[in-house]
Parts: structure tokens; C-alpha cells; sequence
């Protein structure tokens, strides 16, 4: 008998560890951006403009080694890299909050005459889940950098440097419901910390492992 509740708290052990284990990469090594401000626009109602001054939080996992879907265009670079968005409104997110699964970062340079600056966009792909307001549902989630000088960078090639907003002459977080019948906007953030978001397999390693040691717990 003990060398079966023995073998139990074992098993369960490492399925907690895993559980905070660092992940292996599968394919390629993600960087994860995060950046946080405050909400100071907001249009389409009451229940938008109730949204301001909350705390906005918006991150993005990509892959930096993705290839340039628009390799021919020296000007433009369009990465299809983004493998997760978050967004969140409120400490926590407990007001609202987004999740999108894919998206893109586009980066121009202004080495052309025809473009006025350098810009670095974020945008999804597809629409994700998240938080109704006034009727409508989230349909989308970006970010924007711009600089008026140029000098934010000298390519359109993606990297694991995470671009600055202090580097930039403007930029924006963005939120849309109903395809822009409602949106907010924070036109000043920050870098901060990125946060952790488990992935399913994970939360149910973790749940299995404490539904184990319950069970063992009961069987003493």
C-alpha cells in the first residue's frame, strides 16, 4: 500500500513540475512584446467612454525568424508571425479582455521618398474571443508605432527587439467591437512585463495533478 501512494504523490509531482517548467520550442524560438498604458479615447456609446482612464495591457507572441510575405517590396516588410494577441482593460481584466491566435507585424521604412516615416503595425488576423460591450462583440486588437523622422529603424526586417514607444513620435493601442462601431485607444504606453497565459494542456496537467494528490490524501 505505500508503495503505492508512494508512486501516487511520485506522479503527481511531476506533472507539477512540468506544469512550471519553461516550455522546450517546437520550431522556433517566440518573443513575446508587452506594453501597457492608459485608455484615453474611446468612441461609440456610454458603455466605451465608461472605459477611460482604465488600465489598458496588450501582448504579442510572434515568431522573429518568420519570413517576409512581401520579400519583393524593400520598402515594406509583411511578417504572417503572430501566434497569440492579449489584450485587457481593467487591473487584471477584469473589465474587458481579448484573445486572438493569429496576426501580422508589418514594419515600413522610410527610405522611400513616398513613405513620410517609419511605421510598426500589429494587427490580427482573424477574429478572437473576448469581452461583449453595448451589444457588440470584440473584433479586433492592434498596435501602431510611428515615426515622423524616420530614425526608428533603417529596414523592414522583423527582430527580437522590442520596439520602444519612447523611439517613436506617436502610437496607439487599439480595441474595436462590432467592426468599429465601438473602439478605445491608448496613445500612450509603455514596455512592461509580458504575463504568463497557460496553454489548456498545461492548466490540465496542473488540475490532474492536484486531483491525484486529493485522491491519495483520501486514501491515507
Amino acid at each position: 500500500m505505500k508503495t503505492y501512494i508512494v508512486s501516487r504523490i511520485f506522479f503527481a509531482v511531476l506533472l507539477v513540475v512540468s506544469f512550471f517548467l519553461p516550455k522546450l520550442p517546437c520550431e522556433a524560438d517566440q518573443a513575446t512584446f508587452a506594453y501597457a498604458g492608459i485608455v484615453d479615447g474611446a468612441t461609440g456609446g456610454s458603455e466605451f467612454d465608461a472605459l477611460l482612464g482604465e488600465q489598458f495591457f496588450f501582448q504579442f507572441t510572434f515568431d522573429p525568424s518568420a519570413p517576409d510575405a512581401e520579400p519583393s517590396d524593400n520598402m515594406v516588410g509583411l511578417f504572417n508571425a503572430i501566434s497569440s494577441i492579449q489584450a485587457c482593460i481593467g487591473p487584471g481584466g477584469e473589465t474587458a479582455s481579448y484573445h486572438e491566435d493569429t496576426g501580422n507585424v508589418t514594419l515600413t521604412d522610410s527610405a522611400s521618398p513616398d513613405i513620410s516615416g517609419d511605421v510598426y503595425e500589429v494587427d490580427g488576423l482573424t477574429f478572437g474571443s473576448g469581452t461583449p460591450i453595448g451589444g457588440f462583440g470584440m473584433t479586433n486588437v492592434g498596435l501602431s508605432l510611428f515615426d515622423e523622422t524616420g530614425n526608428a529603424f533603417n529596414n523592414d526586417m522583423l527582430t527580437s527587439l522590442q520596439p520602444n514607444p519612447i523611439d517613436f513620435s506617436s502610437g496607439r493601442l487599439l480595441i474595436e467591437w462590432g467592426n468599429g462601431a465601438g473602439r478605445i485607444t491608448a496613445s500612450k504606453f509603455r514596455i512592461v512585463d509580458p504575463i504568463n497565459v497557460p496553454e489548456p494542456s498545461a492548466t490540465l496537467a496542473l488540475l490532474t495533478s492536484l486531483l491525484t494528490i486529493g485522491s491519495v490524501r483520501r486514501s491515507r
